[in-house]
């Protein structure tokens, strides 16, 4: 697997060529496949669809390394660059959703319960003041996440014993955060049914939970 936090990293051509095939910029496209690990024409194609703004992003270098981000000015940042090492790799963070694929919901219902997931998790992130340790925490999550372009990928789960392990295993891990949706059952679904199970925190950490599940 080739990580795009490698130090000479290149777009994989086949995959390029299938996005531009969609009528997907090149600019947007090479962006697309650096962010989501370049091994991915669906993923990298939701991240397109998710970042409307990509194609105004300036071309990417391929030998682009990410270097560690504190929270400062845009002003800040650029006077900072020069004294920047691009030997510092950065830790990014993600949401994921796991669909109950054995409630066998229609695209419309689905796109609502991941929109329910997306909005629920992000309120309750936010309004998370329990802990002031944790709540600083959180808040540099989260503004480590907008500014990365707040990604967001749909799995694949099996049923709702499938989604109450993967919850179980993301709460008893240190920096995940998890949110459940339990669908009123008005329609599609029995009432109480669990719809989709989202999960936010460090790109590494949650992928030790979900990295084996497929792309929905």
């Amino acid at each position: 697997m080739e990580s795009p936090n490698s130090g000479s990293w290149q777009p994989n051509e086949e995959l390029l060529e299938m996005l531009t095939g969609m009528g997907i910029s090149k600019i947007a496209a090479e962006h697309a496949l650096y962010y989501t690990g370049n091994q991915s024409a669906e993923a990298a194609a939701c991240y397109v669809f998710d970042n409307p703004d990509i194609d105004v992003m300036p071309p990417l270098l391929t030998t682009q390394k990410k270097t560690t981000r504190s929270k400062k000015t845009k002003s800040e940042r650029i006077g900072d660059a020069a004294g920047s090492s691009d030997d510092e790799e950065e830790d990014y963070h993600k949401m994921v959703f796991v669909i109950n694929s054995s409630l066998n919901m229609g695209p419309g219902k689905l796109a609502s319960q991941v929109a329910h997931a997306a909005l629920g998790l992000y309120r309750t992130l936010r309004s998370n003041t329990s802990l002031a340790i944790q709540g600083d925490a959180i808040t540099e999550s989260l503004y480590e996440w907008e500014n990365d372009g707040e990604k967001k990928i749909v799995l694949r789960g099996v049923d709702e014993s499938h989604l109450r392990e993967l919850e179980a295993a993301a709460q008893s891990i240190e920096g995940l955060h998890v949110q459940t949706i339990i669908d009123a059952g008005h329609t599609q679904v029995a009432p109480g049914s669990l719809t989709v199970l989202a999960i936010f925190g460090k790109e590494q950490i949650i992928d030790k939970v979900t990295g084996e599940l497929p792309l929905l």
